[in-house]
Parts: structure tokens; sequence; C-alpha cells
């Protein structure tokens, strides 16, 4: 987790989800596509670092493998055909997924290319992150402070959480983040999905975009 990409990712996470909370951004609260109720800032924030993860992973695996120079688009806007790689000649939507044992790659309307990244990141990334860069830490010692005075009840409290925290080093970042890039596919191959329609595995359509199959 202490990739420079991946730090970047972090705080453009942080600042597009309170640019959505304080309305300086397009995007709303209520997430388009496949969820349709208000999600709270940490899930957004969750959503946001995750969805963006597999772009990440593709960046380093095109530079390792191809030695080719690659530009992710850290701008806030959202626009439509909008490049997920800001250099390449064709217009390329790069999706991460959570799930592992997902059959459909994507891609929006618009694009030429679409590329699939199957993510596994920590159950709770953004405090896994917190925790290994000692905020945790802090935060205990301050509320440790705090409540000097407080009943046996807080102080075990405390006591218990720093003994969670005793496995991890202030500082060093120990977690791993992986993915899996499924590989690519030519939209002009495809013809896009339907709203509405129904797909094994996925349930129904919400919005008209690409799906291919990952076998």
């Amino acid at each position: 987790m202490d990739d420079e990409e991946v730090i970047k990712l972090l705080i453009f996470s942080m600042e597009i989800t309170y640019q959505m909370f304080s309305g300086r951004s397009r995007a709303t609260v209520t997430q388009k596509g496949f969820r349709e109720r208000r999600r709270n800032f940490e899930s957004i924030l969750v959503d946001q670092f995750t969805g963006k993860l597999g772009e990440v992973f593709v960046k380093r695996f095109l530079e390792e493998d191809f030695h080719v120079n690659i530009e992710l688009d850290w701008e806030p806007k959202i626009e439509k055909f909008r490049n997920d790689i800001v250099n390449a000649k064709r217009r390329v939507s790069i999706k991460s997924s959570q799930s592992l044992a997902g059959i459909w790659a994507e891609a929006d309307l618009g694009y030429e290319y679409g590329i699939m990244v199957k993510c596994f990141v920590p159950r709770h990334p953004i405090l896994q992150f917190f925790i290994e860069v000692c905020g945790f830490s802090s935060l205990i010692d301050f509320a440790e402070r705090r409540l000097s005075s407080a009943n046996d009840i807080f102080r075990k409290y405390i006591n218990s959480l720093k003994e969670r925290l005793r496995g991890y080093k202030c500082g060093k970042i120990q977690t791993t983040l992986g993915g899996y890039i499924c590989g690519y596919f030519k939209t002009s191959e495809y013809e896009p999905v339907k709203e509405g329609q129904r797909l094994p595995y996925l349930d129904t359509v919400r919005e008209e975009r690409y799906f291919v199959p990952i076998y």
C-alpha cells in the first residue's frame, strides 16, 4: 500500500469524496448503476479507491512488461468518454471489480476498448492505511490522555485496542494490495446490453453498456 500510485489514489479518493458531499462535483452521493441508495462518506471513499485501483494495476503492468509511459487521469471532472489512460490514442475504459468470482467484463458506451481488473483489498482499506501510518495509535493516545480519570471499563477498552495494534510497527506499511488483469476487449466487436436486460449472476442491467463474459 506504500506504492506511489496507490498513495495518489488514496488522496484522490479522499478529495473527490469531499467534493461530492460539498456539492462541488457533478457526481452524487446516490450511486447510479447497480446501487440506488444513498451512501455514507466511508462507503463512497472505499468505492472510489477500489473502483480506480484497477487503473493503477494496469499502469504498473504496462510499464513493467511493455516499457511504455502510462498517464492516468487524476482530474475530478466527470465527462463522457474521458480516457482512463490520458496519453492513449484510443478511448480506453478500465473497470475494477472487488469480486474475484465475477464473470462479466464491462465498458461504458463511447469507449473503444475495455480492460477488466479483479482486485483484492483489505476489508476496510482506509482504516488499514490509518492504522499503519500511526493515525490510529495517535487517536488511542489522545483518548487515553483525555480519559485518564475514566472508569475501569474504558481503560480495558483502550488496552484492548492497543493489544490489537501490537502487531503493527508504526509507520511501516505491511498490507499488500493485488489484482488480476483479466484482459481487454474491443467494443466494436460486441453489442451493448440494453437497460433492463437480465444477465446471469448479475441480475438486471441498470444502465446500457458493454458486457463481455470472462471464462
